[in-house]
């Protein structure tokens, strides 16, 4: 009995301070008010997996089970393997890592509704937090469930199929989640045209909450030419607010080479407002920015990342850490094809942050555009990489 007990030392009880200082953590700062551990539970054990669970303490078992990304095993299984978790999943961090994904279904090439009761519904009918809800086609189901919802979520990404394939009752059960979470959300996707009112339940604008989340880093809109905004309104409320990307909407899936552009004022109010934050820009349309943009672009003196029409390149010197950037091309033939990407080379030859480049030339005019103009273009880039080794150029012809 005594050479078992000799091979097989019985594990010592320890606090949580001795732990610190056993796996040898300098800083342990002062004792917790209350031990981590209950009296009599064996960090070993605990370790090895073998403690009972009913042994731990609400606060462990709440910052473990938080690591579970599935949120069905949230939902269905851990209730079956302990009883407090009922009680204990209605704390926010218990779901902090998990996500809802909710994919576009189609007929026929057009997105459609459906209504079949998912997992994912049940989820959001459920969890008080989400990590991120991505709407990317719309679905009756957890149209509802939103409805009836309280969480909130640090991420929010509403793809277009989801608009395009809903109604005017769509939009509110969104955007209430999104004022629900003003004060948590992170990153916001959102496409919004002008031909619906798209408010939230209590009648507030998808502009409005927009301007009243708190920590924004990343924002990324498709907004149509004629949507009603007024002048100002976010121009104070972005402070935060690190990535921007805007597109203007199309609504149709055939390419027109009509000129267009999101609203002026709201482009000119997201740049003013994240001044001094911005560091990655994003202007998607083939519109030239007008005077005010370009002067509220300009002051966004921390952008390391720009993609825009090629009307900024004169303004690089007023980016110093701009070392990313992506510029759209848009000659008015085959003739000016190699004009214009030798001419935008030259522009960005002078700007030393500069690491990699990305020129696009818009060749809608014609299809056979960008194979006559190819190696033209090329020859421009290789006497730039002789000037510029450092700096990666690629090409794209786009349709």
């Amino acid at each position: 009995m005594g050479g078992c007990c000799a091979r097989h030392p019985a594990p010592t009880v320890v606090s949580r301070r001795q732990e610190i200082l056993l796996n040898g953590k300098r800083d342990v700062g002062p004792e917790p008010p209350h031990a981590l551990f209950p009296r009599g539970v064996r960090v070993d054990r605990i370790a090895q997996g073998r403690c009972p669970i009913a042994a731990l303490p609400d606060e462990l078992l709440v910052d473990v089970f938080s690591r579970v990304a599935d949120g069905g095993a949230l939902l269905d299984t851990l209730p079956l393997l302990c009883k407090r978790w009922r009680r204990l999943c209605r704390d926010s961090k218990a779901w902090r890592d998990v996500e809802v994904r909710f994919e576009a279904r189609y007929e026929h090439g057009v997105p459609v509704v459906t209504s079949e009761p998912t997992v994912a519904a049940r989820i959001v009918l459920h969890a008080p937090s989400l990590r991120s809800l991505d709407l990317e086609g719309p679905d009756r189901a957890v149209l509802l469930a939103l409805r009836r919802s309280k969480a909130v979520v640090r991420r929010l990404c509403v793809k277009t199929a989801f608009w395009k394939a809903g109604d005017d009752g769509l939009c509110p059960e969104v955007l209430d989640v999104l004022w629900r979470s003003r004060h948590c959300a992170r990153r916001v996707q959102l496409w919004l045209d002008d031909e619906r009112a798209q408010r939230d339940s209590q009648g507030r604008p998808a502009l409005d909450i927009l301007g009243d989340l708190e920590h924004l880093e990343e924002l990324r809109l498709e907004v149509a030419e004629r949507l009603p905004y007024t002048a100002g309104k976010l121009a104070a409320g972005m402070q935060r607010l690190r990535e921007v990307f805007v597109s203007h909407v199309r609504f149709t899936d055939a390419y027109s080479s009509d000129r267009f552009a999101p609203p002026e004022a709201l482009v000119e109010d997201l740049l003013r407002g994240a001044a001094a934050s911005l560091r990655s820009a994003s202007l998607y349309w083939n519109e030239p920015l007008g005077e005010a943009q370009r002067a509220a672009l300009q002051q966004c003196a921390a952008l390391e990342s720009l993609m825009a029409h090629q009307a900024v390149l004169p303004a690089l010197r007023h980016w110093p850490r701009l070392h990313t950037l992506n510029v759209q091309l848009y000659p008015a033939g085959v003739e000016q094809v190699g004009g214009c990407v030798r001419d935008a080379l030259r522009q960005c030859e002078p700007h030393a942050p500069l690491r990699h480049v990305t020129l696009g030339v818009n060749c809608y005019i014609d299809d056979d555009m960008w194979e006559e103009s190819s190696d033209e273009c090329q020859g421009h880039v290789e006497a730039f990489g002789k000037l510029r080794p450092e700096v990666k150029v690629e090409l794209d012809g786009w349709y």
